[in-house]
């Protein structure tokens, strides 16, 4: 019992981590397109 409780707050602490990665991988991406599209058109 004790190990199946461990086990699940072991995975909700993984998948947290994981969906942080995530979304700063998409602001990282957001803010890598918005300074593509300025240099591109400052040209």
């Amino acid at each position: 019992m004790l190990k199946n409780v461990l086990a699940t707050v072991g995975l909700a602490v993984v998948l947290k981590a994981s969906f942080d990665l995530y979304l700063k991988y998409k602001q990282m991406e957001r803010e890598n397109d918005t300074w593509r599209k300025s240099a591109s058109s400052g040209e």
